[in-house]
Formats: C-alpha cells, structure tokens, sequence
C-alpha cells in the first residue's frame, strides 16, 4: 500500500472510512477494503484499486481519471457525477451501483464488467469499450455509447430508451427483452447475426446496412423500426410487430416472419426467397420489385411452389378457422371505418393484400400462383359484397365464381358448353320436340327405326349452341323454348371461352 500524497494515512483506509475529498490520486491500493467508505469528491486519479472492495461506498463526484480498478468490487455504490476516463474497470462489478448524473466513463475499458443492475442513466461512455459486458437489467436511459465498442455484450431486459450508439460498433449483443425505443444508430457499424433481440421493444430504431443473419427478434416490437438494405438471412422475426417498418432493399432470405403483425411493412426490393410470411397480418405491405422464389411460403401448407400448398393468406376464412384469430380484425387500420364489421374488415383487408401477392407473383414469374391470388382476391370481393348486404352484385359474383371461376377456369367452361349440348340433344332425341326431314316427331321408337336420326339431332344441338339456327323444326312451345335457351347460352359460353383464352394469352 502506497499513498504518496497527502494526510490520509493507511490506518485510515478501513471498512466505511470517512475519506471525504481525500486525495489519494496514484495511490497503491490494490486488495484494499473500503466497503461502505465515504469517498465524495476524493482525487483518485491514476490510483492502483485493483481487486478492491468498494461495494457499497458513497464516490460522488469522485475523480478516478485514469485509475485501474480491474476486477474490483463497487456493487451497490454511489458513483453519481463521478470520473472514470481512460480507466481500467475491466471485470469490475458495479451491480445494482449508481452511476447517474452523467458519470464519466468515456474511453474507459469495462470488458467483461458487470453492470448489472446499474443505474447509468445519461452517463457518458464514449468509445469505452464494453466487449462482453454485463448490463442485464441496467438502466441506461439517455446514455450515450457513440463511438463505443460493445462486442458480446449482455443487454438483456435492460432500459436503452434514447441511448445514443451512433458511429459504435455492436456485435453479438443480446438485447432479449430490452426496451430501446428511440435509441439512435446512426452510422453505427451493426453485427448482430445470431444476437437474441427476442422481446426486445425497438420502435423507431434506424439498423439500415446492419447485418442480422440468424438474429432472434421473436416476440419483439420494431414499430417503424428502419432496416433498408440490412440482412436480416434466416433471422427469426415470428409473433413480432414490425408495423410500419422499412426492410427496402434488405436481405430477408429464409427468414422467419410466421405470425407476425407486417402491417404498412415496405418490403420493396427486398430479397424474399424462401421467406416464411405464414399467418402475418400483411394488410398495407408493400412487394414492389421484390423477389420470390419457389420456398417462399405464405400458409402453413407450405411453400409456393408446392402444387398442394393452397397459398391463402391470414386475411382468408380458412386461416381464420385454424388460427383463431378472429379478434385480430376487430383492431381498425388507417382509412377503415369504425362501424365496419369484422367480415367488412377482413374482406377489404384480403382484397389488398391478395392484389400485392398477385402482382409480386406477376413479376416474379409464378403465373400460376399470380392465377391463385387472383382468384383469392375475387373471393375476397364477392365476401365484401354478401357483408355490405349488396345482394345483386353478390349474387351476380356467385354465378361468375361457379360458372368460370372468375375468368380462369378454361374446362369448368369446355365443360358447361358440352353439358349444354349434350342434354339440349338428349332432349331433342326423346322429347318429341323435333321433327324430322318427313314431318314425325322424334321419340325414342323413331330413332329406333332410323338411327341416323342420333346424328341428326345431335348436329341440330351443335348447330343451335353455336349459331342459333335450326336444322330440325319444332313440333311446339317447348321445342322452341329449350332451342331459345340454347342459342342464347350458346354465344355467352362462347364469349367466356374466349375471354379466358385472351387472358391466358395476355398473361
């Protein structure tokens, strides 16, 4: 022990010694016990406090510019207003101590340090270096970490609202449960593939150009949280809510974002390959010029490119049903009306985000998928009609479902066309409806005797469907309602038929 400047002597420096603007500045005092001392506005500059025990003591306004105190003991101190600068607090435990009122900590080095618990409110720790600090729990509201070091650092559940990371380097921090609303990382150099950011809240957070790969954001809150041009590969973002944020441009391939709240998410340019975007709320999502490939998936079927995935999203009855998330839509988006049902909701919300999911498979050439979304989206309309209690346009696109499949269905169409045909011939060959050449009805027992007439009033059906016309006269009212009929569904089919192949064709 060495005190080379002076009154206080070594007999002095005892548990809860009263050393009260004492200078003790390049001090040996390594080992020493000062636990519950009273050090306020001591000069401690470039003392030697290794391994000391400082646990509970009282160094406000303490000057330790300088100092090392590796691997001592300041557990539940007060350090309010104190200086540390350039000090060697590496695993130093400052648990549950208070290091408020804008302590100094600026290019101190506090690797493996714990601070747990700590109060560290507005304090200064520009460029310290924190690499595998413990700040489990800390409150450091207001801090500012700009041009720090903070590689393995632990800042789970701990208070980071407003703290300042600008131009630092993160890496490998876990944040799992920590609250960083409005923290700021500006031109911060981010690394954080593999991090835990589970439960973590942050809203409003700008992690542009960070690098995410294999992060934990699950359960998380990133409410308008910016992550253009980030890579966010296989990171697992399920169950968080990312409402209102930024992935423009980011990296997003093989990414879990199962069940999460993707509400207004700008997803333009993103890299979506093999994304899993099962059962998220995608109401306002934004795709354009977005990429997908086959293993993107949007239901728990399974992936796009699998023939038996059904692709509906979790704005459809049948995610509905399965997930039960009704009370989902109760909660009213931007523009939405507050007396609008919860089927009016869902409907209106289906028919946005099937009109996005159709033009992203559009241009990512999935025509097939772009066909299946196309279909949901008109199923979605014809739901929204029945819920507005709009009865005509509601049944008027029941019969466009069923009859065509809204456009798509090229067979449904071939085959109400030959069902036409054939039962308008079936009629015609037993009804006694139609004559032939000689004037007779024809009836099963005249085509008994003159088979030829199946052929007869099977190109009679034929010719009717198609041009209206007749080759064999009617006997009555009844022959020439169902040839009426006939020759009116005839060029209807024939115009529907059509219009699918000119669909087909455009796309």
């Amino acid at each position: 022990m060495s005190i080379p400047n002076g009154d206080t002597e070594p007999s002095d420096l005892v548990p809860g010694a009263y050393l009260k603007g004492a200078d003790l500045s390049e001090a040996t005092l390594s080992g020493t016990d000062l636990s519950g001392a009273n050090l306020i506005g001591a000069n401690l500059r470039e003392a030697n406090l290794r391994r000391a025990d400082l646990s509970g003591a009282t160094l406000r306004k303490a000057d330790l510019t300088g100092a090392a105190l590796r691997g001592a003991d300041l557990s539940d101190a007060n350090l309010r207003e104190s200086v540390f600068c350039g000090s060697n607090l590496r695993k130093a435990d400052f648990s549950k101590a208070n290091l408020g009122g804008n302590v100094d900590l600026s290019d101190a080095d506090l690797r493996h340090a714990n601070l747990s618990e700590a109060y560290l409110r507005d304090a200064i720790l520009i460029r310290a270096h924190l690499d595998d600090a413990n700040l489990v729990e800390a409150d450091t509201r207001d801090a500012d970490f700009s041009h720090a070091r903070l590689r393995g650092s632990n800042f789970s559940e701990a208070n980071v609202k407003r703290a300042n990371f600008d131009s630092s380097y993160v890496g490998n921090v876990n944040f799992s449960g920590a609250k960083l609303n409005n923290a700021s990382f500006s031109d911060a150099d981010i690394h954080l593939s593999n991090s835990d950011l589970s439960g973590a809240v942050l809203n409003g957070l700008d992690f542009s150009k960070g690098e995410f790969e294999g992060a934990d954001f699950s359960n998380a809150t990133l409410r308008e949280a910016n992550f253009e041009n980030a890579n966010l590969k296989k990171a697992i973002v399920c169950k968080a809510d990312v409402t209102g944020s930024s992935m423009i441009s980011s990296n997003l391939e093989n990414a879990d974002f199962s069940n999460s709240l993707l509400r207004r998410v700008k997803f333009d340019n993103a890299h979506l390959g093999g994304t899993d975007l099962t059962d998220s709320h995608l109401f306002g999502a934004t795709f354009d010029g977005a990429r997908i490939n086959g293993q993107t998936q949007f239901s728990r079927d399974g992936p796009i490119a699998d023939i038996g995935s059904s692709n509906f999203c979790r704005y459809d009855v049948p995610a509905i049903s399965e997930s039960g998330a009704n009370s989902e839509f109760v909660n009213k988006e931007d523009g939405e009306q507050g007396s609008d049902s919860s089927e009016v909701i869902r409907a209106r919300r289906g028919m946005s985000v099937y009109r996005q999911l159709e033009d992203l498979a559009d241009k990512n050439g999935f025509p097939d998928l772009k066909t299946e979304m196309f279909i949901r989206r008109q199923d979605s309309r014809r739901k929204l009609l029945h819920a507005e209690n709009q009865t005509l346009k509601a049944r008027f696109a029941d019969i466009q479902k069923h009859v065509f499949n809204y456009g798509e269905s090229f067979p449904r169409i071939i085959f109400l066309s030959a069902s036409t045909i054939l039962l308008s011939w079936s009629l015609f060959m037993t009804g006694g409806i139609v004559t032939d050449t000689d004037g007779n009805a024809i009836t099963p027992s005249t085509i008994y005797d003159s088979p030829i007439l199946i052929i007869d009033t099977l190109m009679h059906s034929i010719q009717v469907f198609f041009t209206g016309n007749k080759m064999l006269e009617t006997t009555g009212r009844t022959g020439e309602t169902i040839v009426t009929v006939e020759s009116m569904v005839g060029p209807i089919l024939i115009a529907l038929l059509i219009y699918v192949l000119g669909r087909r064709a455009a796309r």
